[in-house]
């Protein structure tokens, strides 16, 4: 789960995935705790809050660019690999059984999935997987039986956005965390990952409430 307690002080992190949650899973005074356990600290303890997020767009091409082309692409198509969730929630849309083992076959599709295809997809996917949640929805989770909602308000938590170096050093000096280390780096590929017409639309409605709250400027066709 994206939630974190910082050692030895009463702060929490807060984060999605693609949102930097493997560089801070890495970081030895950051502690992965879950969603129940956050729930009462935040009500017991009255933490200091940090919330990391993304520009919606960019976290939406980090994931189609780790997903379907930087793990595909690592993977040895002979051996058993296992994929992850994120990836098989995809499969039925992609014409493949949700327990397909054959690695070949599902590297295959995968990298031959556009990132037109997989933005058309996407309002079909994002409610089920949170790599894909809006991230607004770790606040008050829709689809949660059990601590639906953090009973936060926006205005007591400090929002973090990761492009911005002024906010990310405010957030660095107060954590701990180190801004030097980068995981799960996909700037290596060179890829047509352009929103718009359609696609645009499609982005902008699934993350309405991420531009809303976060100050994100949404794009125009």
């Amino acid at each position: 789960m994206p939630f974190f307690k910082v050692k030895d002080e009463n702060k929490l992190v807060i984060t999605n995935f693609k949102v930097m949650f493997t560089s801070f899973k890495e970081t030895p005074q950051f502690v992965k705790i879950k969603r129940l356990e956050a729930k009462r600290r935040i009500k017991f303890n009255q933490p200091e809050i940090f919330f990391t997020v993304r520009n919606p767009y960019n976290r939406v091409t980090s994931f189609f660019l780790d997903k379907f082309r930087n793990i595909p692409l690592s993977v040895n198509p002979d051996s058993s690999y296992k994929w992850e969730r994120p990836q098989r929630v995809f499969f039925p849309l992609l014409g493949l059984p949700i327990r397909a083992s054959d690695v070949t076959e599902v590297r295959d599709r995968l990298l031959n999935t556009s990132f037109s295809d997989y933005i058309m997809m996407l309002h079909r996917i994002h409610e089920v997987d949170e790599h894909v949640n809006p991230q607004s929805w770790i606040l008050n989770h829709p689809r949660y039986y059990f601590a639906q909602s953090l009973d936060l308000e926006l205005k007591d938590i400090n929002c973090i956005k990761i492009e911005d170096s002024k906010e990310m050093t405010r957030f660095a000096d107060s954590t701990g965390f180190n801004l030097k280390k980068k995981a799960n780096s996909t700037s290596k590929f060179d890829e047509d990952l352009s929103f718009s017409g359609e696609h645009l639309e499609i982005v902008n409605n699934i993350y309405s409430e991420d531009f809303k709250n976060f100050g994100y400027k949404k794009r125009k066709k």
